[in-house]
């Protein structure tokens, strides 16, 4: 399964995250970085030296797009790549159980401070928080990976504006 999160961090260095929904089935009230499951990318495998992702940049841009729009009714432009990670999903619950799982991030910058930015969330989710420290993070529970992400671009986000 390939999926695309965005990191959205606004004008004043916040980060968005979002809930799942009670009603989500897996990962209910989980917190996560808007975007999902990518229905049209094409990945490639060589078995020499070992797994190779090959995907459109632009086509992973616009289903990305897609998922923000339909998640957060946010308009975003480009966004840039910004890492990847590849696993395993372990949880026994999960309709993707023991399935290798590509995420591909990106992050979004957003021109204003988070207080002017409008935010509806669909129905998949219950809750959202804008946050721009580690200590933001305690007591959450997160989707896999997806923490783990959240704390490098928050270490990094005075260079995030400098490199859009």
């Amino acid at each position: 399964m390939i999926a695309a999160r965005a990191c959205i961090i606004t004008l004043d260095g916040k980060l968005l995250l979002i809930q799942r929904s009670t009603k989500s089935g897996f990962g209910g009230e989980r917190w996560e970085l808007p975007g999902g499951k990518l229905d049209s990318v094409i990945m490639i495998e060589k078995s020499d030296p070992g797994l190779q992702i090959a995907f459109d940049q632009k086509m992973v841009l616009q289903e990305l797009l897609r998922e923000i729009r339909e998640e957060t009714k946010l308009q975003l432009q480009n966004g840039f790549f910004y890492a990847q990670s590849i696993h395993r999903i372990p949880e026994k619950d999960s309709p993707y159980f023991d399935f290798l799982h590509i995420q591909l991030y990106y992050v979004f910058t957003i021109g204003l401070p988070h207080s002017q930015v409008n935010i509806t969330l669909s129905s998949e989710h219950q809750a959202r928080i804008w946050i721009d420290h580690h200590n933001d993070l305690e007591g959450k529970e997160f989707m896999p990976k997806h923490e783990d992400i959240i704390r490098a671009v928050l270490k990094n986000t005075t260079d995030v504006f400098s490199n859009n």
